[in-house]
Protein backbone atom coordinates (compact mmCIF):
# COMPACT_ATOMS: atom_id res chain seq x y z
CA UNK A 1 0.00 0.00 0.00
CA UNK A 2 1.10 3.68 -1.03
CA UNK A 3 1.49 6.22 1.49
CA UNK A 4 -1.21 8.29 -0.72
CA UNK A 5 -3.58 5.34 -0.58
CA UNK A 6 -3.12 5.68 3.59
CA UNK A 7 -3.64 9.52 3.30
CA UNK A 8 -6.77 8.90 1.52
CA UNK A 9 -8.16 6.55 3.46
CA UNK A 10 -7.37 8.61 6.62
CA UNK A 11 -9.40 11.66 4.62
CA UNK A 12 -12.49 9.32 3.91
CA UNK A 13 -12.72 8.36 7.85
CA UNK A 14 -11.81 12.33 8.92
CA UNK A 15 -14.68 13.51 7.16
CA UNK A 16 -17.27 10.14 7.89
CA UNK A 17 -16.22 11.46 12.09
CA UNK A 18 -17.26 14.86 11.21
CA UNK A 19 -20.52 13.83 9.32
CA UNK A 20 -21.54 12.54 12.26
CA UNK A 21 -20.63 14.63 14.90
CA UNK A 22 -22.27 17.12 12.65
CA UNK A 23 -25.51 14.65 12.93
CA UNK A 24 -25.11 14.73 16.59
CA UNK A 25 -25.27 18.25 16.71
CA UNK A 26 -28.26 18.64 14.73
CA UNK A 27 -29.98 16.17 16.90
CA UNK A 28 -28.63 18.40 20.41
CA UNK A 29 -29.77 20.88 18.26
CA UNK A 30 -33.49 20.03 17.41
CA UNK A 31 -33.80 19.01 21.58
CA UNK A 32 -32.79 22.55 22.32
CA UNK A 33 -35.48 24.55 20.16
CA UNK A 34 -37.92 21.81 21.87
CA UNK A 35 -36.79 22.69 25.23
CA UNK A 36 -36.68 26.60 24.66
CA UNK A 37 -40.07 26.58 23.05
CA UNK A 38 -41.66 25.01 25.79
CA UNK A 39 -39.45 27.69 28.22
CA UNK A 40 -40.89 30.13 26.37
CA UNK A 41 -44.64 28.92 26.63
CA UNK A 42 -43.65 28.91 30.51
CA UNK A 43 -42.36 32.50 30.57
CA UNK A 44 -43.71 34.19 27.86
CA UNK A 45 -43.21 37.89 29.50
CA UNK A 46 -39.11 36.97 28.34
CA UNK A 47 -39.13 35.38 25.23
CA UNK A 48 -38.18 38.88 23.55
CA UNK A 49 -34.83 38.65 25.61
CA UNK A 50 -34.28 34.99 25.08
CA UNK A 51 -34.64 35.36 21.31
CA UNK A 52 -32.76 38.60 21.13
CA UNK A 53 -29.47 37.94 23.26
CA UNK A 54 -29.74 34.43 25.09
CA UNK A 55 -29.01 31.34 22.17
CA UNK A 56 -28.62 32.15 19.15
CA UNK A 57 -24.90 33.43 18.14
CA UNK A 58 -25.62 33.52 14.14
CA UNK A 59 -29.04 33.87 13.12
CA UNK A 60 -29.45 37.60 11.80
CA UNK A 61 -31.62 40.12 13.88
CA UNK A 62 -34.48 40.30 11.55
CA UNK A 63 -35.02 36.48 11.62
CA UNK A 64 -35.09 36.60 15.44
CA UNK A 65 -37.33 39.42 15.66
CA UNK A 66 -39.83 37.93 13.21
CA UNK A 67 -39.73 34.73 15.39
CA UNK A 68 -40.43 36.98 18.33
CA UNK A 69 -43.27 39.28 17.41
CA UNK A 70 -45.04 35.35 15.36
CA UNK A 71 -44.53 33.97 18.99
CA UNK A 72 -45.91 36.68 20.55
CA UNK A 73 -49.29 36.23 18.12
CA UNK A 74 -49.69 32.52 19.53
CA UNK A 75 -53.33 32.20 21.44
CA UNK A 76 -52.51 34.23 24.93
CA UNK A 77 -52.75 31.73 28.39
CA UNK A 78 -49.94 32.97 30.31
CA UNK A 79 -51.18 34.97 32.90
CA UNK A 80 -52.78 31.94 34.33
CA UNK A 81 -49.69 29.52 33.55
CA UNK A 82 -46.92 32.08 33.70
CA UNK A 83 -44.08 29.72 35.70
CA UNK A 84 -46.01 26.33 36.06
CA UNK A 85 -44.57 24.07 33.62
CA UNK A 86 -43.46 20.78 34.90
CA UNK A 87 -42.06 18.13 33.21
CA UNK A 88 -45.30 16.10 33.33
CA UNK A 89 -46.85 18.98 31.39
CA UNK A 90 -44.09 19.34 28.77
CA UNK A 91 -44.65 15.82 27.90
CA UNK A 92 -48.83 16.19 27.65
CA UNK A 93 -47.89 19.62 25.54
CA UNK A 94 -45.30 17.16 23.33
CA UNK A 95 -48.02 14.43 22.71
CA UNK A 96 -50.60 16.76 21.60
CA UNK A 97 -48.29 18.73 19.21
CA UNK A 98 -46.93 14.99 18.11
CA UNK A 99 -43.64 15.06 19.31
CA UNK A 100 -41.50 12.44 21.01
CA UNK A 101 -39.56 13.47 23.64
CA UNK A 102 -36.93 12.28 25.85
CA UNK A 103 -37.98 12.27 29.18
CA UNK A 104 -34.81 13.00 30.71
CA UNK A 105 -34.92 16.27 28.24
CA UNK A 106 -37.83 17.12 30.48
CA UNK A 107 -36.01 17.07 33.86
CA UNK A 108 -35.14 20.50 33.22
CA UNK A 109 -38.71 22.21 34.62
CA UNK A 110 -38.87 19.49 37.33
CA UNK A 111 -35.84 20.54 39.09
CA UNK A 112 -33.93 23.38 40.58
CA UNK A 113 -32.43 26.26 39.45
CA UNK A 114 -35.54 26.50 36.91
CA UNK A 115 -37.62 24.31 38.02
CA UNK A 116 -39.97 25.36 40.73
CA UNK A 117 -40.54 22.64 42.82
CA UNK A 118 -43.15 24.03 44.46
CA UNK A 119 -45.61 23.92 41.47
CA UNK A 120 -49.09 23.36 42.24
CA UNK A 121 -50.72 20.20 40.74
CA UNK A 122 -53.43 22.40 40.01
CA UNK A 123 -55.61 19.87 37.68
CA UNK A 124 -58.28 23.02 36.29
CA UNK A 125 -54.70 24.69 35.57
CA UNK A 126 -52.96 22.01 33.68
CA UNK A 127 -56.00 21.56 31.35
CA UNK A 128 -56.79 25.34 30.56
CA UNK A 129 -53.49 24.85 29.07
CA UNK A 130 -53.76 21.69 27.42
CA UNK A 131 -56.93 22.50 26.01
CA UNK A 132 -55.28 25.93 24.57
CA UNK A 133 -53.03 24.04 22.66
CA UNK A 134 -55.00 21.05 21.61
CA UNK A 135 -57.77 23.62 20.13
CA UNK A 136 -54.84 26.12 18.15
CA UNK A 137 -52.87 22.59 17.43
CA UNK A 138 -51.31 23.64 13.96
CA UNK A 139 -50.21 26.83 15.42
CA UNK A 140 -48.47 25.89 17.84
CA UNK A 141 -46.78 23.00 16.15
CA UNK A 142 -45.73 25.03 13.42
CA UNK A 143 -44.14 27.35 15.94
CA UNK A 144 -42.55 24.86 17.60
CA UNK A 145 -41.33 23.59 13.88
CA UNK A 146 -39.97 27.14 13.16
CA UNK A 147 -38.16 27.17 16.87
CA UNK A 148 -36.96 23.90 15.78
CA UNK A 149 -35.70 24.93 12.40
CA UNK A 150 -34.03 28.16 13.85
CA UNK A 151 -31.72 26.67 15.94
CA UNK A 152 -30.76 23.95 13.27
CA UNK A 153 -30.15 26.94 11.07
CA UNK A 154 -28.10 28.80 13.57
CA UNK A 155 -26.17 25.71 13.72
CA UNK A 156 -25.44 25.41 10.62
CA UNK A 157 -24.49 29.15 10.02
CA UNK A 158 -21.66 28.42 12.22
CA UNK A 159 -20.43 25.74 10.57
CA UNK A 160 -19.93 27.92 7.58
CA UNK A 161 -18.39 30.46 9.73
CA UNK A 162 -16.07 27.54 11.04
CA UNK A 163 -15.47 26.34 7.53
CA UNK A 164 -14.82 29.78 5.98
CA UNK A 165 -11.60 30.09 8.87
CA UNK A 166 -10.45 26.51 8.39
CA UNK A 167 -9.82 26.98 4.55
Amino acid sequence: MESGDVKAVKSVKVGQAKGASRANEVRKAKTKGVIFFLRCLNARAETSEFLRYYHFKHLPYDYRLKLVRDFDDLPHFNDRFFEMMNSYRAMKIMQILGMNVNRGHLSYFSGHPYGNTKVEQNHQECEFMLSMIRENKKVYKKMLNRFIEAFVYDLKLGWNVDDKTEK
